[in-house]
């Protein structure tokens, strides 16, 4: 049987991550609905633009990772140059 433990802590993280930009595509859902004094059945109503708001913020949390690694490789990089 295959040892699956070590993928572990990176499928935590992500979905901490996840379960943070649904969070807070929520947070924006609910000012939504108090500022444009809607309905408070319209939170759960509109899940379905929370799960797509919460997907975009995880793909640009996703892009700004990436860019920092990459940033950081680079940096590496040049740093071992002779």
């Amino acid at each position: 049987m295959a040892n699956k433990t070590s993928q572990w802590p990176w499928q935590k993280r992500e979905l901490i991550v996840l379960l943070f930009c649904f969070g807070i595509a929520f947070l924006i859902n609910v000012y939504a609905v108090i500022r444009f004094d809607g309905r408070p059945v319209e939170l759960f109503s509109q899940i379905g633009y929370v799960c797509v708001i919460a997907g975009i913020l995880y793909v640009l949390t996703v892009l700004v990772r990436l860019l920092v690694w990459l940033i950081s490789l680079i940096a590496q990089r040049i740093r071992r140059r002779p």
